[in-house]
């Protein structure tokens, strides 16, 4: 009954969603088109309002990976082998440290006086769960009255990666200061070159200080410039943060051909992980890598709203070329 209620619940929304970008389209010529292509294409409803699957022609919904052919394509890319750097949070940061710019440590090699050290003088740390993912497990620590009793119920809820809080530059402050919002960049490795897929900026919504499914998405240029509005899941477009009322189109971010140039070298460091996508915060000082994700979601880049470039299937057969055949016969 669970599984039903969510098909009919993203049946529901996906038609909302469409017939108000589409209001000239009736609401019955929208649920006939949605099923015929989900039994035509192996599509999620994400994928059809995503893809804007209403409008295109049979020729450009080709250019655009379903659900079914993104899984093939991950796990064509990146080694089994080496996945666990990136669900292993503490491992990651091992693995990456050069790129992370913040200290942190592991409750679970950890002493009740070193955590005290640790979080000595700090007005705030981030407590996450070592293998979670999507913002699940991650909670902002600032108050340190009781250490004990804070050592003891971080442990027991396996938040065992202890971090900095990450000081974001003045310029995404003015935007939202609530959260740490950051920029996924993906990547792609082909024979040992790197490549951008996605350059996207993830601005935060309400109090919660983690990125989560709330958050609204900017297009950004190789320059730093944000070029277009903000958009959230439901579709909805602000010129302005909803919170803070921060003008977002036309601003520039600092650090951003820095940051492309510090994942595109990170991308290198496990290379049999060959599509990555990267979180980035921007400090002061520059970027620092967040999280690797071997994973990502392809909704940020394959969303038409976003870019008028989005099909992501047309992208990375650009890049890996006759390649990407051996990801078609899976």
């Amino acid at each position: 009954m669970k599984r039903l209620k969510e098909i009919l619940d993203g049946f529901s929304t996906t038609v909302k969603i469409v017939k108000k970008k589409n209001p000239k389209k009736s609401t019955l010529y929208i649920v006939i088109d949605l099923i015929i292509n989900m039994i035509i294409y192996p599509i999620s409803f994400p994928d059809y309002r995503k893809c804007n699957y209403i409008n295109l022609t049979k020729k450009e919904k080709a250019d655009c990976i379903t659900k079914k052919e993104y899984k093939r394509f991950v796990y064509y890319m990146d080694d089994e082998k080496y996945r666990e750097v990136f669900l292993d949070k503490v491992l990651f940061n091992k693995t990456f440290k050069k790129y992370i710019g913040r200290d942190y440590i592991d409750l679970r090699e950890t002493s009740l006086k070193e955590f005290k050290n640790f979080i000595k003088g700090k007005k705030s740390v981030f407590a996450k769960v070592t293998n979670e993912f999507g913002g699940h497990g991650i909670s902002k620590i600032k108050d340190f009255s009781n250490p004990d009793k804070l050592y003891k119920e971080l442990k027991e809820n396996k938040q065992y990666l202890v971090e900095d809080t990450i000081i974001q530059h003045k310029e995404l402050d003015r935007i939202n200061p609530n959260a740490v919002n950051n920029i996924r960049f993906s990547t792609v490795v082909k024979d040992g070159k790197v490549y951008t897929v996605t350059r996207t900026l993830r601005l935060n919504v309400g109090n919660d200080p983690v990125i989560s499914s709330n958050d609204v998405m900017v297009n950004i240029d190789e320059e730093g410039n944000l070029i277009s509005d903000a958009i959230d899941e439901m579709f909805e477009v602000y010129e302005r943060h909803p919170d803070t009322n921060a003008k977002i189109e036309g601003t520039k971010l600092p650090f951003i051909k820095e940051a492309e140039k510090m994942v595109k070298e990170a991308a290198l460091v496990v290379p049999q992980v060959r599509y990555v996508g990267w979180d980035v915060a921007i400090t002061p000082k520059g970027p620092v890598i967040i999280e690797g994700n071997f994973y990502p979601s392809y909704g940020l880049t394959q969303f038409y709203l976003l870019n008028e470039e989005f099909p992501l299937k047309k992208r990375l057969k650009a890049i890996l070329k006759d390649e990407y055949q051996n990801i078609e016969k899976k």
